[in-house]
């Protein structure tokens, strides 16, 4: 049940990025927008108001935005693919390999589809942004996993002890 969950999740997840890549240009810069205002929204001095944001300002911080979300989308990508594959009988280095690829290969052909959108492109520097993401996604997911082998079954084992 558990590897059925963690696969369906890491799918789940390639859909959203998936339907994200599908809305056309204007739409996907119009939710961008819509994000940015918001966190302009939050900073301090700007209040209710974007005053004092020029629109130099904002399209600077809005390509910060969707930059970032490509890299956190890709990071909670990195960190399923590695959940799901922590659940076959590899090596750590052969998950961690194929985890990474996975997550390669999606964001590559998630570019490619992006060629097909009207008003959007594909960039190789997203490719790149993308499986960065992927890489501190997988790398934390090892780091976690490692913390659990190594802390979580003593800490178990030693509850077992206190119990006899």
């Amino acid at each position: 049940m558990k590897k059925v969950l963690l696969w369906g999740c890491l799918f789940l997840m390639m859909g959203i990025i998936f339907l994200f890549s599908m809305q056309p240009g204007k739409k996907s810069t119009q939710t961008s927008e819509e994000v940015t205002e918001q966190i302009i929204k939050i900073l301090p001095g700007t209040s209710d108001s974007e005053k004092g944001i020029t629109e130099k300002i904002f399209k600077r911080i809005n390509y910060y935005v969707r930059k970032s979300a490509h890299f956190i989308c890709y990071m909670l990508l990195g960190i399923l693919a590695m959940l799901a594959i922590s659940t076959t009988k590899y090596s750590i280095a052969k998950k961690l390999v194929f985890a990474l690829l996975i997550c390669l290969f999606f964001a590559a052909s998630d570019e490619i589809h992006q060629l097909f959108v009207p008003g959007r492109s594909g960039e190789i520097r997203d490719v790149c942004l993308d499986f960065a993401g992927s890489v501190v996604g997988t790398a934390i997911t090892c780091g976690c996993l490692f913390l659990f082998k190594k802390y979580g079954r003593k800490n178990v084992k030693n509850n077992e002890e206190k119990q006899d």
